[in-house]
């Protein structure tokens, strides 16, 4: 059975997770490893359905955070986003990093995962890429990303290392006891290696509602039922408030603004393509999250294991609450209390300010 995709998003990855909570990585994906204890509280084995439980709710928990801070928790692409026109036009997110589109390039369909030691290993794959974030891993066929230890980038090839506990076939069924370590039918032969990159070839278009193009009628257009769009660019003004600038452009290598006769008139709307999030994401952050996670679910994931200590400490309510407290738009448990305080103290107030 494959996975589903695509994946509830979330800053944090399993892995992650597992590092934050001192886990077991290997038995949080489903794997019993010869050198680990397993039983009902140390290392329990987990279940594809208590993975996807649980980044349901990190993922929850994660746009709750946002709402209130007005920034995503870590770098996210946006795309599309429209506001009426105004200069400057403010986006929906602060902490604008960059402007452009996601686009993806595929490397290598069907790299051959190397077993002979843990990390595997992947490569090394011929590319012309030099950043090393613009690689990512996917199950073949598929938009379900896999989290690489270490990814270098020598002499015009790729090599990456993946933890095997990272790597486990979904076809598999994971029984009681876990999937066995050493049986490398266990976990997949291949993955998908691509290039995701920021296309900056894209930054915004402008809108004229109600109009076709400028050379159909005079008067910049005839009416019509739909909209005329043309390509503009963007500048910055202010990254932490999302203030930004665009200007009607074409692109060819590089940006050059264009005075049209017709459609120097202003434009009805603009749709922003750009890059926005805390960069790096912090333990504040990701403690946050993960804390509210917690106090969301309604019991926790294992048993009597050091997550459900956790569980326990992120959902106790206090039998004496402040005002303040009581009105907690996240709930009264010590878990969301901690994200609300979080959230509020990091929230943009842009009022009307760039």
């Amino acid at each position: 059975m494959a996975f589903p995709e695509p994946q509830p998003h979330s800053c944090i990855s399993l892995a992650r997770y597992a590092y934050l909570t001192g886990y077991s990585e290997c038995a949080l994906n489903g794997v019993n490893h010869p050198s680990e204890e397993h039983g009902d509280c140390e290392n329990p084995i987990w279940s594809q359905y208590q993975r996807d439980t649980l980044l349901y709710y990190l993922a929850e928990a994660q746009v709750e955070i946002e709402q209130v801070t007005t920034f995503k928790l870590c770098p996210t692409y946006i795309e599309n986003e429209q506001h009426p026109y105004r200069f400057p036009v403010h986006s929906d997110w602060t902490k604008v990093l960059r402007v452009g589109q996601r686009a993806t390039t595929m490397l290598e369909a069907g790299a051959i995962i190397e077993y002979t030691g843990d990390p595997a290993i992947i490569g090394p794959i011929v590319t012309s890429v030099t950043d090393t974030s613009e690689i990512k891993i996917y199950h073949p066929g598929s938009l379900r990303e896999i989290e690489p230890s270490l990814v270098t980038i020598t002499s015009g090839t790729v090599t990456i290392e993946i933890p095997r506990c990272r790597l486990v076939d979904p076809s598999v069924p994971i029984l009681q006891g876990g999937l066995a370590y050493e049986d490398l039918a266990n976990f997949i032969a291949t993955v998908d290696v691509a290039r995701v990159y920021l296309d900056e070839s894209v930054n915004a278009n402008m809108v004229w509602l109600h109009r076709s193009g400028a050379d159909v009628c005079p008067n910049c257009g005839c009416l019509t039922c739909g909209e005329h769009t043309e390509t503009a660019c963007l500048v910055i003004h202010n990254p932490e408030t999302g203030a930004l600038g665009a200007v009607r452009a074409n692109h060819s290598g590089s940006w050059t603004p264009t005075c049209g006769r017709c459609y120097s008139a202003r434009p009805d709307a603009v749709r922003l393509f750009y890059v926005a999030g805390l960069s790096p994401t912090n333990l504040q952050a990701e403690n946050a999250t993960l804390r509210l996670a917690h106090a969301k679910m309604p019991s926790s994931i294992c048993g009597c294991d050091v997550l459900k200590s956790m569980w326990e400490r992120d959902t106790r309510i206090p039998e004496v609450l402040t005002r303040e407290r009581e009105n907690c738009a996240f709930g009264m448990s010590d878990g969301a209390w901690t994200a609300w305080k979080f959230a509020n103290a990091m929230a943009v107030r842009r009022m009307n300010s760039w």
